[in-house]
């Protein structure tokens, strides 16, 4: 077993983000040493500092119609996974405890995406991702964000929106969450097993706190308080699972944005988040923080994987595309429009305003209906009473909105037009359909 980071290197070649070592050394085995190689250094205190970024998804080539092609249509090879690769992680028995030193939502999935597609995770063996995110509200892969969610509250707040690539259910990051990711072989994937190691880290430190798994794989305290929220991804091969865990997280934050402005006028077939009472662990024990839980939790997974003892963790840098080849594109399809909003499943949203409330609703009520398909709105009916404007009137004005991207810059742009018709109810008409976008 090599002794140093320096001779981890001697005996390996550059790493690829993971210390790729031609020995079958464990990263754990080589932690603790100062030392940064490649997009790798070992660990020395806390919560990473924060780089995040934000996307923004006005749509500058056209508000309808087929936009130029996207990242996120774009084919994307994974680059060649190397022999060494495959020496560290393709052995069996073999693990590696890392550390993220992003804060940013888009940059740590990506980094989620890159280890899964590059891991080559062996029998027995296996990864232990641990990460922060600034705030962010992130969606499972099936669900839809306006029913998960207040979009347009979180644009105003600069809270980021995120479409991860797992299933499962809506969850809300900050700071005060951590969040761990298990890989694994497919053969080795044991969600039941991973979620004991959380428990047994939290035994450890504090046994007087009740936390337990439940049947549907999340963490609960005193039998009905969430504290964590699971969700995973298998392929042919190789899989993973990834928990948040909650110490201190905003709640009153948390609340907020997973309050829907759309939920009682919107229909789908998207995968909707189960509500349950939730609870930070710090409300039982305010002596817990984030990196005291994270150390407790890795150093279970080195226990259950035979290296006791060997639990700090190597921190890693996404950022660095040379240690990482293609994370950059992988960041870029996450952050996509396209991707985080474009790949909703299909939904209608119906909505009913009152005519002309200066009047005191003397014309009745006049109800837009959208149905909207990856993104953009595909069919719009806009009813309203004939007198107050011709149907033919309303149906024209319905037509200018089809195609166009289901976001307030992309619709603004295409009833810009309709608004030099002047006041009156076209105005009216044209504000009401923005404050629904």
């Amino acid at each position: 077993m090599l002794a140093s980071l320096a001779a981890c290197v001697r005996g390996g070649v550059r790493s690829r983000g993971l210390l790729l070592l031609r020995s079958r050394v464990s990263l754990a085995d080589c932690s603790g040493l100062g030392t940064e190689t490649r997009g790798v250094r070992a660990s020395t205190d806390g919560t990473p500092s924060p780089n995040a970024s934000r996307a923004g998804y006005c749509d500058t080539h056209a508000s309808r119609g087929g936009s130029p092609k996207s990242p996120a249509s774009k084919a994307r090879t994974p680059a060649p996974r190397s022999s060494s690769a495959e020496s560290l992680l393709g052995a069996p028995g073999s693990f590696a405890i890392l550390r993220s030193t992003s804060t940013d939502v888009f940059t740590n999935l990506a980094l989620e995406d890159w280890l899964y597609e590059h891991g080559g995770f062996g029998a027995g063996g296996g990864a232990l991702l641990v990460w922060w995110n600034e705030r962010a509200v992130v969606l499972g892969r099936h669900q839809n964000p306006w029913r998960e969610s207040d979009v347009p509250w979180l644009r105003q707040q600069g809270i980021a929106v995120a479409r991860r690539r797992s299933g499962g259910g809506t969850v809300y990051h900050d700071l005060g969450n951590v969040n761990f990711s298990f890989f694994s072989s497919r053969a080795g994937y044991d969600r039941k097993h991973n979620l004991g190691l959380i428990t047994d880290a939290v035994a450890t430190l504090r046994p007087r706190l009740d936390v337990r798994a439940t049947e549907r794989f999340d963490l609960v305290m005193e039998a009905n308080l969430k504290v964590s929220g699971t969700a995973a991804k298998l392929g042919r091969d190789t899989a993973y699972h990834h928990c948040t865990l909650l110490v201190e997280a905003d709640r009153a934050l948390m609340s907020r944005a997973l309050r829907s402005g759309h939920a009682a006028g919107l229909r789908t077939n998207a995968t909707p988040s189960v509500p349950a009472p939730v609870a930070n662990l710090r409300e039982r024990d305010r002596t817990l923080t984030c990196n005291l839980l994270a150390g407790a939790v890795a150093a279970q997974f080195a226990r259950s994987h035979g290296r006791p003892g060997h639990g700090q963790a190597a921190t890693v840098d996404p950022t660095d595309v040379k240690a990482y080849p293609g994370i950059e594109h992988m960041r870029e399809e996450l952050s996509s429009w396209e991707w985080v909003y474009g790949r909703t499943p299909p939904f209608s949203y119906e909505h009913s305003f009152a005519s002309d409330p200066c009047r005191g609703g003397q014309h009745g009520e006049f109800t837009v209906r959208l149905e909207v398909k990856n993104g953009r709105i595909e069919r719009c009916e806009v009813k309203v009473p004939d007198p107050w404007l011709p149907m033919d009137v309303a149906s024209t004005l319905a037509q200018v909105l089809v195609g166009t991207r289901f976001w307030p810059e992309n619709v603004e742009l295409a009833l810009r037009e309709v608004r030099t018709q002047g006041q009156g109810p076209w105005g009216r008409i044209c504000d009401c359909i923005m404050s629904i976008v």
